[in-house]
């Protein structure tokens, strides 16, 4: 039915989101009796067992993305929203990935993870050694990342949603509490991030958003992309 393609600085919390977005799914469909959606899926790294190492030299890591890629396609059906939880940093990935979703005749969109690369090269040194990216390789990965672009259609619709996890909190732990609480732009403005390091992505407009509405609200707005 979809494919939700995430991106994002390597320790933005993509996965972090991919979960929210899944669980944020799950219960729309739960509500809706008539949806031909039977599934929700997570695609990522992790679950396929690739290590953070991949990324330390071009050959593995074109194996890494290539294992991404497939994986993904894999799941694609029109009865199933796929989220591909990448750092799908290269625009050429996404265009692949765009055109996936077109041969599968599913939907698709691009949900941008913003953050500071500061925090996320901090959120790195914080790991356990096993999960460290090295410190030369988290940088040049940020240095090369290809921003989405909401003007193009392979990036289109596109979403951006805040790194500030302070700002998440349900008050009532549910998938509705927590999308009222993302706040789009406000939100980085209010966790106060330098101009100079606040991502372009973060700066463009949302689909038919204003600063004022929620990320919750964004992705309302997106979901009859996705599900109807």
């Amino acid at each position: 039915m979809a494919l939700v393609v995430i991106s994002g600085f390597p320790c933005a919390g993509k996965t972090t989101r991919a979960i929210e977005i899944k669980e944020m799914l799950e219960s729309r469909l739960q509500e809706d009796d008539s949806t031909t959606i039977k599934d929700v899926v997570i695609v990522n790294d992790e679950l396929l067992g690739v290590h953070r190492s991949s990324y330390n030299d071009s050959k593995s890591e074109k194996v890494a993305r290539g294992h991404l890629l497939s994986h993904t396609i894999r799941h694609l059906s029109k009865g199933r929203i796929v989220l591909c939880d990448g750092m799908n940093y290269i625009k050429g990935f996404r265009y692949q990935l765009y055109c996936a979703a077109r041969e599968a005749g599913v939907r698709n969109c691009t949900v941008h993870v913003a953050a500071v690369p500061s925090d996320c090269i901090s959120r790195n040194a914080n790991l356990s050694d096993e999960a460290q990216y090295e410190e030369q390789t988290i940088g040049n990965l940020i240095s090369r990342f290809e921003e989405p672009n909401g003007s193009t259609r392979w990036d289109s619709p596109l979403v951006v949603f805040p790194w500030c996890d302070s700002l998440l909190a349900s008050h009532d732990g549910s998938a509705d509490g927590l999308a009222g609480n993302l706040e789009g732009l406000r939100v980085i403005d209010e966790c106060q991030a330098p101009s100079d390091e606040i991502s372009p992505a973060a700066r463009q407009p949302k689909l038919h958003a204003t600063k004022t509405e929620s990320a919750g609200t964004q992705l309302l707005l997106i979901l009859p992309f996705i599900m109807y």
